[in-house]
C-alpha cells in the first residue's frame, strides 16, 4: 500500500512539473505612440503572437489605460523599463513592442519582445518599409524571423479598411481586371514582344511572292495528250526575255508551335494563283515577239508546307530564322493554250485545255528571314519533285520568293 501511495504521489509531481515547464509565458502588446489605425495594428500583432503558439495573451488594452497616462507625465516618450513595468502590472510577463519611425523620408518599422523581468528587449528586429507594402505584413515577417516561424506570403488585398489602409504607406483602389484576358492590370505593360515571343501558339495571315523559275529545256513533242513531234522546234523549248517572270498570287495562313525557344514547327495554308506561265518554243532565243509557238498557263493551288524552323535571338526582341521542310499542293482549276507564232509556216491555230495539272504536287522547301513580335519577312526557295501537268511531259517549275510576309494576330 505504500508502494503504491508513493507511485500515485511521484506520478502527481511529475504531471505538476510537466505542467510548470509547458506552460506557455503571458504576453501583451504594446503599440508606440499613436498612429492611424493603432487599434487594427495592436489586434493583428496580438493575432500572430497567438498563432505563433509560444505565448498566451493577455487582454488586449490590459495596459493601454497606463500607458496613456504615462505618456501624458513623460511628454509621450515610454522607455523598455516603463514599458517592462506596464507589463507587470498588466500580469504579462513579455510584451511585444511595434514602432514605426521616420528618417530622411524613409519608414523604419521595430518589433522587439520585452522581458518583463529584465527589463531589456530580449528579440528585436528593425527594417526599412518599402514604399507600398502593408506594414502587416512586414511586423508579420519581423515576428516569424525572432521566433524562427514561416508563414506563406499574404496576398494583395482587394478592399481598403482601417486595416490596410494603416499597413502601407499609400492606399490604392484595386484595378479591375479584364475579363476573358491573358495578362492581368498589374502586368499589362510586361506584356510586351518577348512575351509574345514566347506564345506556345501563333496564327497569322502570310503572302507571298517573287518569281518562277521556268523550265527553258521542256520537250514540246507531245503537250497535254497532243503530238507536236512532227515540228522540229518544239523539241526544246528557249530562253526569252520573260523567261524569269511568272505573275502569281500567294496569300494564306500560318501557323507556329514553339517546341522550344529555338525549334518551331511551322505550317501554312496557301491559295497560290498563278495567271501567267509561258514557255517559248522557237530559235535560240526569242526576239521582237517572233516564236514558233507558245504555251500559256494559269492555275490554281491549294498549298501545304510543312517545316522546321530554326529561331536566334538578337537584340531588341528581334529574332532570325532558318527554316526547311516539305510542301504538298492540291490543284484547284487549270487551264492552258498551245498557239502558234508569227514563225509558224503552216497557218495559225491555237489549242485550249483544261484541268490538265497533276493531282497533287510536292516539293522542298528552304528559306530564312528575321522577325519581331507581331511581323516577319524572309526568303524561300521551293524545288519541286513531280512534273506541273498530270501527262508527265512539263517539269513543275522552281518558285523563288524574294519576299515572305507574316503577320501574327493571335499568340
Amino acid at each position: 500500500m505504500k508502494t503504491l501511495t508513493k507511485i500515485t504521489l511521484a506520478i502527481g509531481i511529475f504531471c505538476l512539473f510537466a505542467f510548470a515547464q509547458t506552460e506557455k509565458p503571458k504576453a501583451a502588446v504594446y503599440i508606440k505612440g499613436n498612429p492611424e489605425g493603432r487599434d487594427a495594428l495592436r489586434m493583428a500583432v496580438n493575432t500572430f503572437l497567438i498563432k505563433s503558439q509560444k505565448y498566451q495573451m493577455i487582454a488586449v488594452d490590459a495596459i493601454d489605460v497606463v500607458a496613456k497616462e504615462q505618456n501624458r507625465q513623460r511628454g509621450g516618450s515610454v522607455s523598455n523599463e516603463d514599458i517592462a513595468m506596464l507589463g507587470r502590472d498588466a500580469g504579462a510577463q513579455y510584451v511585444c513592442v511595434v514602432e514605426r519611425s521616420e528618417l530622411d523620408g524613409t519608414s523604419y518599422v521595430s518589433t522587439s519582445i520585452v522581458s518583463v523581468q529584465s527589463k531589456i528587449a530580449e528579440l528585436s528586429e528593425m527594417s526599412e518599409l518599402p514604399r507600398g507594402e502593408r506594414i502587416i505584413s512586414l511586423i508579420e515577417r519581423q515576428i516569424n524571423t525572432m521566433l524562427g516561424i514561416y508563414t506563406p506570403p499574404e496576398p494583395e488585398p482587394e478592399s481598403p479598411s482601417e486595416y490596410n489602409d494603416y499597413m502601407s504607406n499609400e492606399y490604392t483602389p484595386p484595378k479591375k481586371s479584364k475579363p476573358f484576358s491573358h495578362v492581368t492590370e498589374s502586368n499589362d505593360k510586361d506584356y510586351n514582344a518577348s512575351t509574345k515571343n514566347e506564345a506556345r501558339i501563333r496564327l497569322g495571315a502570310r503572302w507571298r511572292g517573287g518569281f518562277i523559275v521556268e523550265d527553258s529545256g521542256v520537250d514540246g513533242s507531245e503537250l497535254f495528250g497532243k503530238s507536236y513531234a512532227q515540228y522540229k522546234e518544239m523539241k526544246k523549248s528557249v530562253d526569252n526575255v520573260n523567261s524569269f517572270v511568272a505573275l502569281y498570287l500567294n496569300p494564306g495562313l500560318t501557323l507556329n508551335v514553339r517546341i522550344t525557344d529555338v525549334i518551331n514547327i511551322a505550317t501554312e495554308l496557301s491559295y497560290n494563283l498563278t495567271y501567267s506561265y509561258d514557255i517559248w518554243f522557237g530559235d535560240s532565243t526569242i526576239k521582237d515577239n517572233e516564236y514558233f509557238a507558245n504555251v500559256s498557263m494559269s492555275y490554281q493551288t491549294i498549298e501545304v508546307p510543312v517545316l522546321l524552323r530554326l529561331i536566334g535571338r538578337i537584340p531588341e526582341e528581334d529574332y532570325i530564322y532558318a527554316e526547311a521542310g516539305f510542301q504538298w499542293g492540291f490543284p484547284v482549276s487549270s487551264k492552258a493554250t498551245v498557239s502558234s507564232g508569227s514563225k509558224f509556216p503552216d497557218g495559225q491555230f491555237k489549242y485550249e485545255y483544261s484541268d490538265f495539272r497533276v493531282k497533287r504536287d510536292q516539293g522542298l522547301v528552304f528559306g530564312f528571314g528575321l522577325g519581331t513580335a507581331d511581323f516577319s519577312i524572309g526568303i524561300r526557295y521551293t524545288y519541286p519533285l513531280t512534273k506541273l501537268d498530270k501527262y508527265g511531259n512539263i517539269n513543275a517549275h522552281s518558285v523563288f520568293n524574294i519576299f515572305t510576309l507574316a503577320y501574327d494576330f493571335f499568340y
